[in-house]
């Protein structure tokens, strides 16, 4: 894949709202600017984790990539579906509000599919001469797609009282709800 093209596809990825972009903004949207260091080092240790381990068995799985995918979707399925129902509940009256963590950035990023295809479509394979400069690409670009979903966050946070975050919050469980069914269908036969 060229430069250009790798740009593109790599940055349009991670801009796309998805379940580790949708808690970064939720995060945002509960502790502001102050969210986004813990919750950008979990996202960035979680895509490097899938990301350097995959690179290094790319070639052994092989064939086995479409069911070790299936596999990783139903387990990120089941997982968003969790997140999706904590922050449901996390915004009734009688809980105490509970703010996203850096813990479940990070077990959601490592789930993300997105991250299975920047290791095995997306990056060259270990070792070839531009794969350190493609991962420093795209390292800049999670930090970026990260800013941009903190700013959003925030501006949810600026614009909007507390009275009215938890209809947000709301919103969001029923977005990762349905993240959780599309990843589900998705692992279905056609």
């Amino acid at each position: 894949m060229d430069t250009v093209s790798f740009i593109w596809t790599s940055f349009v990825l991670l801009l796309v709202p998805g379940p580790t972009n949708t808690l970064v903004c939720i995060g945002a949207s509960q502790k502001g600017a102050r969210a986004f260091p813990p919750l950008i080092r979990a996202e960035l240790s979680g895509y490097a984790s899938v990301i350097l381990s995959l690179g290094m068995l790319g070639g052994l799985l092989g064939k086995s990539f479409s069911t070790v995918l299936a596999a990783v979707k139903l387990v990120a399925a089941l997982w968003v579906l969790v997140l999706a129902i904590r922050m449901w509940s996390k915004t009734k009256d009688t809980h105490p509000r509970r703010v996203v963590t850096g813990r479940e950035v990070y077990v959601t990023t490592l789930l993300n599919p997105k991250a299975m295809i920047f290791a095995l479509v997306l990056l060259p394979p270990i070792g070839s001469s531009n794969y350190l400069s493609r991962i420093a690409l795209l390292a800049a670009f999670m930090v970026a797609a990260a800013t941009i979903w903190t700013c959003v966050g925030c501006g949810f946070m600026c614009t909007m009282n507390a009275r009215f975050r938890p209809p947000i919050e709301r919103i969001a469980a029923v977005f990762l709800g349905a993240v959780s069914l599309s990843l589900f269908l998705s692992i279905l036969p056609r």
